[in-house]
């Protein structure tokens, strides 16, 4: 017992360590205060001049209300005066404008689109591509039927009877996940769908508790490299200890961190997650120093794991869902299984 308390006292007694650990609440409410910032909605504004025409009018009716009823990430307004518009714009009130021609409708099946929509940005936005792919969408979305429908009278190898079909096929189709379909689930929005309940755990993304697994998992491979040092030395000590001391310091200020930043669910959770975690990372050293004799060399992998935990886990992005290559590398690194633990636990 007196060994393990001149171990602690040794540890407290490096400025560095207690740096790390009186940074770490801050860093990780700068990260929080971060996030909450970036979840603010993209504005984004349409105007259209009143058409003569009931087709281009209804046509650009249909596409702003679907566009306006997303509730998401990205707030569509419909303006009646354009000059009000491109002022809000102009103030950053706007993310970006939008000013469709009121005969779009008929320039799009005439294939003379050119020049037809334009777009206003505000000095300080770089989200303007963001919403138009949303844009274009929309506009495909409500085209495509009439687009089927043209081609089929101009072919003249449709009979009438399968032309009046097209519009219930292509609703049928087009909500029935028949072909194939994508689903938006946006971070900010109350609303979750059935499918994001059953998603797999790493499908989520989690900064600050992926942050704070990193650093744990740092904190286990400084105490490896301290037992290696004290090896070398022939110094009588644990390597369980020696990896257990800087993770349980860390822990503390784990715990503090969570509950600042309001990520914390309840303590006897907290302490769940943060113990099987500990265990893990414990584990996973104390396999590496039978490999790895050489301090240096320890002291070498660290930023290789820190930078392979950063990339392949899904702490700030997740690219596993992207490639499958990623599905497995994650799985290579401890913070995949700390996030893991919080989605189980947790939820």
């Amino acid at each position: 017992m007196t060994r393990f308390l001149l171990l602690c006292k040794r540890q407290l007694m490096q400025p560095s360590f207690c740096l790390l650990c009186l940074l770490l609440p801050i860093t990780c409410l700068s990260i929080h205060n971060l996030e909450e910032n970036s979840q603010s909605s993209l504005s984004v504004g349409l105007y259209t001049e009143p058409s003569n025409s009931a087709s281009d009018s209804a046509f650009l009716t249909n596409v702003f209300t679907k566009l306006t009823s997303n509730n998401g990430s990205i707030v569509f307004q419909i303006f009646t005066e354009k000059d009000a518009m491109l002022e809000q714009t102009a103030r950053n009130e706007l993310d970006c404008a939008y000013s469709f021609d009121e005969d779009l409708y008929t320039k799009l099946l005439q294939q003379k689109e050119k020049n037809s929509i334009t777009c206003y940005t505000s000095p300080s936005t770089i989200m303007d591509a963001l919403s138009r792919e949303v844009l274009f969408a929309a506009l495909f979305q409500q085209l495509g039927k009439d687009i089927a429908v043209q081609y089929m009278k101009e072919s003249g190898i449709f009979e009438d009877s399968q032309i009046e079909l097209v519009p219930k096929l292509y609703h049928r189709y087009q909500t029935g996940n028949k072909v194939f379909s994508l689903e938006y689930q946006y971070l900010n929005s109350t609303k979750t769908s059935a499918l994001s309940k059953q998603s797999s755990p790493s499908a989520a993304s989690m900064p600050i508790r992926g942050f704070i697994a990193v650093l744990l998992l740092v904190s286990g491979l400084t105490g490896g490299i301290t037992w290696l040092y004290d090896k070398e030395c022939k110094l009588s000590v644990s390597a369980v200890c020696s990896i257990f001391i800087p993770l349980f310091f860390m822990s503390l200020s784990v715990i503090f961190t969570l509950f600042l930043t309001k990520e914390a669910h309840s303590l006897g959770k907290e302490f769940i997650i943060c113990s099987l975690y500990l265990l893990f990372i414990i584990i996973f050293v104390r396999l590496l120093l039978q490999f790895i004799k050489n301090p240096t060399i320890l002291t070498v992998s660290v930023p290789v794991l820190t930078l392979g935990s950063l990339i392949f886990c899904p702490i700030f992005v997740n690219l596993s869902t992207l490639m499958p290559f990623f599905q497995i590398m994650e799985k290579l690194f401890p913070p995949y299984y700390y996030l893991l633990l919080c989605r189980y636990i947790i939820t």
